[in-house]
């Protein structure tokens, strides 16, 4: 996927902005599997800030598999992460 910017510039901005949608679908289209361990985790801290938990933990869950030396991405998929919740709203 190309992007003007850098991903976590663009996630960065969404999230300011409260854009979750946007945010959301971004995330969704990412080749994690090529991106670094610190910058799933730094997606993983911005679904947080947003209060999105759920998505939060799917996503370091899918960062131990990949990134099996990373001690932070273990641990955050292993219920190590936290943060606010905010209610869903449909």
């Amino acid at each position: 996927m190309f992007l003007p910017v850098s991903l976590i510039a663009l996630l960065k901005q969404y999230a300011s902005e409260q854009h979750y949608q946007p945010f959301t679908e971004v995330v969704q289209t990412v080749d994690w599997a090529t991106r670094s361990p610190d910058e799933m985790l730094q997606v993983v801290d911005r679904f947080l800030h947003l209060g999105l938990n759920q998505a939060a933990t799917e996503l370091a869950q899918k960062a131990a598999p990949l990134h099996p030396q990373h001690k932070r991405a273990q641990r955050a998929a292993t219920g190590g992460i936290a943060g606010p919740s905010r209610p869903m709203t449909g």
